[in-house]
């Protein structure tokens, strides 16, 4: 047997076995909506006040959040109802800048 296999044994007769925390591997749920919510926002942002056309607003979220073109249109569908709302009520860019003091509005 090799020394990985007897400091296994060691670890299983000497020490107390860890008290294993059930934890949720991966990514945080409530993080991925955070950055779904400001994905549209900015979105929102750059078609309504920027004026910009699709292509280069993908481009441009793709740079700043790190992800495809294809994961934001994805996105952008599943967040519809969120879009929708805002084209609605048409926030000012006011809005956007107190919602998110840390972006360039």
């Amino acid at each position: 047997m090799g020394m990985r296999g007897q400091q296994v044994i060691f670890n299983e007769i000497f020490t107390e076995a860890p008290v294993l925390s059930v934890s949720r591997r991966g990514r945080s749920e409530d993080l991925i909506d955070k950055r779904n919510a400001a994905l549209i926002d900015r979105y929102f942002f750059y078609g309504f006040y920027e004026k910009l056309r699709y292509d280069v607003i993908l481009e441009k979220l793709s740079n700043e959040f790190f992800i495809a073109p294809f994961t934001i249109q994805e996105r952008i569908t599943d967040c519809y109802e969120q879009l929708d709302e805002l084209r609605l009520k048409k926030p000012s860019k006011d809005y956007f800048k107190k919602k998110y003091p840390h972006l360039v509005w």
